[in-house]
């Protein structure tokens, strides 16, 4: 999983005033990311580019969304990363059954 810093990066955030904020948005848009494909393969979200995608384009529209005054149109998850996340599941149904199947054997 990507760390703050990288994240700052990416959202060009140079402050670290938001730094609380920005590490509660980015839990809660991995655990998000991780509930909607699965949590069985222990290592199946590290060093995935996908994963840190939807982490990062999550936890950005969370920050830049977090206002209820927002006039935006605001939409529950930005399309980005919905992609993501269906591309993701059939990496993780396959590498599950690679598991299996290496278990079984």
């Amino acid at each position: 999983m990507i760390g703050l810093n990288e994240l700052k990066l990416a959202l060009r955030i140079d402050t670290s005033d938001d730094d609380p904020l920005l590490n509660i948005f980015m839990g809660t848009a991995s655990d998000y990311v991780k509930g909607a494909i699965g949590d069985r393969i222990p290592d199946f979200y590290d060093n995935n580019f996908k994963f840190d995608t939807a982490v990062i384009l999550l936890t950005d529209h969370y920050y830049k969304t977090r206002s209820a005054t927002d006039e935006t149109d605001l939409k529950k998850v930005p399309f980005g990363v919905t992609t993501l996340i269906l591309q993701m599941k059939g990496d993780y149904l396959y590498a599950l059954q690679q598991s299996s199947a290496d278990s079984a054997t």
